[in-house]
Parts: C-alpha cells; structure tokens; sequence
C-alpha cells in the first residue's frame, strides 16, 4: 500500500515537471519548434496529461527526428518515467477512502473497505454491506479511516468523520476540472489557501481560476526574473549588469502585493477575479448526482420537499376544481392532488403551468409565483445541447461563426436545430468545461458530434432559459435562439392587432403584428420576446383559413375540387371555437358569400334525410351547445401539435 501511495502521490508531480523540461528543450534545440509545438499538443499541461496517459509516441517521434537517443536528455527521463509509473497505477481513480465500520475499530479487511470517489449510491449502499452494516446505516455506523489521493496534501486536512456525501462532491468535482485546474487545485491545497474543512476544499474546486500557477519557479529571485520578463526585459541580455540587480527583493515584494505562495516548484498566485461561495455546508443542496448516503440521510430535505409539493398540489387542485366545471366533475373530492403532487416531485410540471395559464394566471399570480419558487428550491439546474439539422438549410450554415451568421442576414434559427443531449448543470460548472467534456470526454448516451462552431448550449438555471451560440472563440449569448421563430409568409389576419404566419418548421402561427419583423433580404421572423405567438396548426392549409374575405365556390365545391376536406373544416371550426374566440373579428371568411358553416356542410355530405337540414347531423336531437370550458380549450392546443385534431370532449387530459 505504501508503494501505491507514492506513485499516486508523484507521478502527477513528476509529469509536470518532465513536461516543463521537454517544452524549454524543443524551445531552445529545435528552430522549427512552432510546427512541432502543435503536433505534440499546444500547452505545457497538454504534455503533462499525455505522458501520464502514456500517449508519448508523438513525442518520442520528435526526439527521434532530432536524432536524439533512449541514454539523451530529455528523452532518457521519459523512459525513466515510464517505468516507474506502470498505467495501472497513472490511471486509479485519484481520491480514495477507507469506510470502516465502527462496530469494530480497527482497519481489519472485513470491517474496512477502499472506495473510489466519486460513487454511485448503489456501490455505496454495497459497500455498508461488505463491512457488515445495514445499507441505510446512519452516519454514526462508520468512520473514514484513511485517505489516498493525487492531491498533494489534501489528506492532511480531512477527518474521519467528514460527510460522505460531501467527499463524493468534492471528488466529483475534481473530477471534472481540466488538468491545468487540478495543477492548481493542489498547489492551493499545498499552500494551505482553502483547507479549513471540506465545505473550503469544495469552494476551492470550484475557483481554480482565482488563481495562476507559475512553474519553474524555486526561489524569489526565479519570480523575480519572471516579472522582469513580462514587462519586456531581456535578463540573458543584462550580462554582469545582473549581479547588481536584486530580482529575489523585486520578486519577494511583487509576491507580496500579488497575495503569491512560493512552492518547492512554482508560484502560486491570485488573480483579480473573486472567490464565489457556491457551497454552503448544506448537504441538502449537493447535487443528487453526487449524493452516496441513504435517502435516510435526506430525510429533512425529503421531507421538507414531499410536505410542500403536497401542500401546493393541494392549492392547485382547489383552484382547478373552482375554476374548470370539467375538471371539477372528472376529479371530484382531490383525487387528483396526489397525482399533481408526483408531477411535482418529479419536475414534470409542464402541463401545470398550461393549465393554469389557460385559466388567467400570469407570473405575477400567487400559484404561479409559488410553483417558481418550489422549482427554484428542488429542481436542479440542467444544460441542453442543440445542434444543427441535416437539411439543406442547415447545411449552408453548419460550422458558420456567428459573425458570418449576422453577415448574411441569418441568425440562431431554433427550426434548423434538434435537441441532443441534456444533464444536470453542477454548481462550479461553465460553458467551456461543457466544451472541453463534449470534445475530450463524451457521454455514453450523448448521440451527437463533438460540441463545435454553430452548436447551441441552453442554461436552465433556476427555470430561467439562456442559449448561448458556440462561437470560434467562447460562447456568445443567442437570446434569438428561444425568441425569434422563422418564418417563410406572413399576412394581416381577419383578427385583430394579429398577423398570420406560416413558420420556417412548416406550421402555421398567430402573433401580435408589432412583433412580426419582416427583411427584404434576410430571413424575416417573429420576436416572441413576450410569449405570445399562437400556434394554430401543423396543417398549412390552416393558414388560408386566418386571412382575407374567402372564396367564390361554396364549402362542398371547395371539398369537390380537391381544395379542402371535411376534416380540414372541422378543425377550422374546433379553432373558431376554441382558441380563436378569444380574439376579437375584423372579418369572417366566407363561400360564395356564405359565412362559414362545418355543421351544414357535414349535415349535406352525411345527412340521409334532405328535408332535415337543421344543424344536426342524422336528427339527432338538438340541444344547447356550450362554449368550451378552459380545459377543453387546452386539450385543442394541444391536439394542434399533431396533423389530425380529436375532439377534446374525447381526449382524457394528460395529467
């Protein structure tokens, strides 16, 4: 165990340095070094990471090319490197802990067991049973007797009884930080910068970039150098001038305004940026990704959240019930609470808010306002990856930078992309190490390409939506992307203040004219800024139902000739009644100056007795119609989302 604990402890160590070393030589020996440079990798820490991943034969194919030998420096030391760290030690896990079990104290195999962090619940849960506990043991069943990591000294400032799940999250995110950023992670660690207890080293992970590490750095007198360097001076040019220089004054009282930490090897120091506090010490806040322990360890969290989705399932209900007769009938007495309250837990609260937007309430009402606020307490933040369609339109733009999207009138264009890929968006997590996990380390189940120029990444955070455009340098925020819907006609409609659209994903739209932004030589579009837009159908036959006085045929002329079906009739007619009789009329559509009529037309084409046209189909018995209540107005809005409407009287609500 001591041998493995050595080679954890300083192979990482070693690696840098190595990599330092072979940089400055293919600087200084090597006249064609800007070609080499980038076949090797670009930066000092990208040779780090290959000769600790073992990938050294574009490297020692360099030194070849240069007719260096095994027995020349630097390559000797590579090789040296080599056998001292076998792969199977350069790939563990880097952060392991010993869980022993309390009821016998000693680190005896079968009350003692090596986990590798970060773990699953489940792998936990296996683990308490190996060394004789119940899989829901509390915290007191255990103790941490040991630690192992790649962390310098990181094991010096952790206890045995620190949170497991708090170490779970701690390895997680190390886990996740670029090479460079755990250099630093451990400088800071060896610095003492952050060590106070876990919930430090957890804020730590999350700020690497508070901080810059220097290397080849041994004493004051290299900073010294350093700085001088930076601003331009040439120290091998100074000659003897050198000797009556103080660079380890200069650099010791630079170090000191610079709040920098001398190392054995390097300086470590801060940057202007802050130092964010995302971690708290609240265990109910760490990430379910990274939760290890038993639900018993949550029972405050899970419980708190289970009482308020009761209690607010229980409101919404009520509200429903005095507010939608349908809905009062189907679900008499609160039945349906529970079923609203799992929709809660399980973050499935879509059709929540449609309802309760169908029934008046805005953002500023009470329900609304407080189905935020549950979702901001209990609903993790997520990121969504979109990339480009295959399609001909898309294909023109695929890989375009967004400086050359706006140059030819184009922007982010929601229609020509599809969804690929979504996760949780852990707290010290950014664009860019989503960008380097989706080039570098690739999910199993992500279905797409490498994340590249014109993929679009949307942050949920808090149930507040972003997209930001991947550019060919960073992320440029894309409000377009969740705004703007294409569009390939437009015309005032027969409706009020509203202009008629048919969308560049082919369906057709009602959205306030003032909104609607039309471009002689660019795509032109709608800005749905304010959420406004009215989808009326997947149907484009729709659209010539929304504009102008009509036609000259009547209804059954326009079905003979093959202009339009019974069915196409009755969907127009479900969306006068329904959604379009919220709006106020400028003009009726008519057919041979006939205003429209679907129950005469389909009484003529259906009736079997033609001295009974009297608005009923077959003489059925007529009775009062009634307009549709609120739900059934949903269920049509939602039955637009496919080709062939249903009557909502027939479609249970999906709850």
């Amino acid at each position: 165990m001591d041998n493995k604990k050595y080679l954890e402890q300083y192979a990482l160590d070693d690696a840098v340095e190595l990599a330092f070393d072979i940089d400055n030589y293919l600087r200084t020996n090597n006249p064609d070094y800007d070609r080499i440079y980038s076949e090797v990798r670009e930066t000092q820490e990208d040779l780090a990471d290959n000769i600790m991943a073992g990938k050294t034969d574009k490297i020692k194919q360099v030194f070849d090319d240069m007719g260096l030998t095994s027995s020349d420096e630097p390559l000797r030391r590579l090789y040296e490197y080599e056998e001292k760290y076998p792969h199977s030690v350069q790939d563990k896990k880097p952060f392991l802990v010993m869980l022993v079990s309390r009821q016998k104290q000693d680190n005896d195999a079968q009350y003692a067991k090596w986990l590798s962090l970060p773990v699953s619940s489940e792998t936990f849960e296996n683990a308490l049973t190996e060394i004789g506990l119940p899989e829901n043991s509390d915290r007191d069943s255990y103790f941490i007797g040991g630690y192992e990591t790649k962390y310098g000294s990181l094991d010096m400032y952790l206890s045995e009884n620190e949170n497991i799940d708090e170490l779970n999250y701690l390895a997680g995110l190390l886990d996740n930080l670029s090479q460079q950023e755990k250099f630093v992670f451990k400088a800071a660690v060896n610095a003492e910068l952050h060590t106070e207890d876990a919930e430090d080293l957890i804020n730590l992970a999350q700020n690497t970039g508070h901080y810059k590490l220097i290397p080849n750095m041994y004493d004051w007198e290299d900073y010294g150098k350093y700085l001088a360097k930076q601003i331009g001076i040439d120290v091998s040019s100074l000659y003897d001038i050198e000797d009556y220089i103080d660079f380890y004054k200069y650099g010791e009282d630079c170090g000191e305004m610079n709040n920098a930490v001398l190392l054995s090897n390097a300086v470590l120091e801060e940057r202007e940026t802050a130092f964010n506090l995302y971690y708290d010490g609240n265990t109910a806040e760490i990430p379910k990704v990274f939760r290890a322990t038993p639900l018993i360890s949550d029972e405050n969290f899970i419980e708190d959240k289970i009482k308020r989705s009761m209690e607010l399932a229980d409101s919404i209900d009520r509200f429903f019930s005095a507010n939608d007769m349908e809905y009062a009938a189907k679900y008499p007495d609160g039945v349906m609470a529970i079923k609203l309250s799992d929709s809660l837990i399980n973050g499935e609260t879509d059709y929540i808010k449609e309802m309760l937007a169908d029934l008046g309430q805005g953002d500023n009402d009470v329900l609304p306002d407080e189905l935020k606020e549950y979702e901001e307490k209990y609903t993790p933040d997520k990121y969504f990856i979109y990339q480009l369609k295959d399609t001909e339109a898309a294909r023109n733009i695929r890989f375009e930078d967004l400086n050359g999207l706006h140059r030819t009138g184009g922007f982010a264009d929601r229609s020509n992309y599809e969804f690929v890929y979504s996760a949780a968006f852990l707290p010290g997590n950014t664009l860019e190490k989503l960008y380097e996990k989706f080039n570098v380390n690739l999910p199993h189940s992500f279905k797409g390409h490498s994340l590249s120029v014109s993929d679009i990444i949307v942050l949920n955070k808090s149930g507040k939506e972003t997209a930001y455009y991947c550019d060919s340098i960073g992320f440029k925020e894309v409000p377009e992307f969740l705004n703007y819907i294409g569009t390939r006609s437009a015309v005032y409609s027969n409706y009020a203040g509203y202009t008629a659209l048919v969308g560049t994903d082919d369906k057709v739209y009602l959205g306030k004219s003032e909104n609607y932004h039309f471009r002689f030589d660019a795509p032109s579009y709608y800005d749905n800024y304010d959420k406004s837009i009215i989808h009326i159908s997947d149907d484009e036959n729709m659209y010539s139902f929304l504009y102008g006085d009509g036609w000259v045929v009547s209804q059954q002329e326009m079905i003979d000739n093959g202009a339009f079906t019974q069915e196409q009739y009755k969907e127009f007619a479900e969306l006068k009644n329904g959604v379009l009789s919220t709006l106020e009329v400028k003009r009726e559509i008519t057919f041979a100056g006939v205003p429209f009529n679907y129950l005469e037309n389909a009484e003529k084409s259906e009736e079997q007795n033609y001295n009974q046209i009297d608005g009923q189909i077959n003489n059925e018995h007529p009775h009062k119609a009634e307009k549709p209540s609120i739900r059934q107005q949903l269920k049509t809005a939602e039955k637009e989302q496919e080709h062939k409407l249903k009557s909502p009287q027939k479609t249970e609500p999906e709850l």
